[in-house]
């Protein structure tokens, strides 16, 4: 019984080994040059999906998970999880951040400051509105860091996506 389960362990942890080597080496995404050329190295196992690129004074926004992208959905009140989101806002950090400020002060999440590569941020960590509804949340992470005159968000949907996305926000760069 002790050889069996020595050997199951074994092959959990092997697997587990095979799953991060199989992300590796890791594909590049680069933003648009005149939104802050953002950029940062993302496993290459995932697809990226970019919804608008920006263009006509448009926030940019694009989305990256394991395997192939779903559906993003036209109606915002419906909402898909992603294992990471990407979008540069049009507006100011000071702007997007007091769209939390509530959900801070209620305790259902918690903000810090970060620094990633060199660059300072803020994180926001809880539960978020998924489908327009406070009763529909989902619990994720959210980094909003300060590019010139703009915003830029990576956010995570699951709590299982946290190393990838740890490890994501480590090589991020942007002018």
């Amino acid at each position: 019984l002790a050889v069996a389960e020595a050997v199951k362990e074994q092959a959990d942890e092997d697997e587990a080994k095979f799953a991060e080597r199989e992300k590796e080496p890791n594909r590049e995404f680069a933003g648009p040059a005149d939104l802050g050329h953002v950029s940062f190295m993302y496993p290459k196992t995932w697809s990226l999906y970019v919804e608008n690129n920006g263009s006509n004074n448009e926030d940019y926004s694009a989305y990256l998970h394991p395997v192939s992208v779903p559906p993003v959905p036209s109606d915002r009140r419906t909402q898909q999880r992603f294992a990471l989101r990407v979008a540069i806002y049009n507006s100011s950090m000071e702007e997007i951040l007091g769209d939390y400020e509530d959900a801070i002060e209620d305790g259902e999440v918690s903000s810090s400051q970060v620094t990633y590569n060199g660059k300072n941020g803020t994180k926001l960590e809880g539960l978020f509105p998924f489908s327009g509804s406070d009763d529909d949340r989902v619990r994720g992470i959210v980094t909003f860091f300060k590019v010139n005159d703009k915003t830029l968000m990576i956010r995570t949907d699951a709590e299982t996506f946290r190393g990838d996305y740890e490890k994501i926000l480590g090589t991020i760069k942007f002018n």
